[in-house]
């Protein structure tokens, strides 16, 4: 195998690395923040509503 094929490869394997990264990054922070509203909601005594995603009846 050449530098050259060796190198495009490792660079290719890199990119499709940092992609993969960022796009679950986003994805799980996404799921952490809803989380994190829904705990909220049924800590204050609420309810949450999964077709609205929306807490209801909650004493802030």
């Amino acid at each position: 195998m050449s530098r050259r094929t060796r190198f495009l490869l490792l660079s290719t394997a890199a990119v499709v690395v940092v992609v993969v990264a960022i796009r679950f990054g986003t994805d799980l922070g996404t799921w952490f923040v809803r989380w994190w509203e829904i705990d909220a909601c049924l800590d204050a005594g609420g309810g949450w509503d999964r077709e609205t995603d929306a807490c209801y009846g909650a004493q802030y």
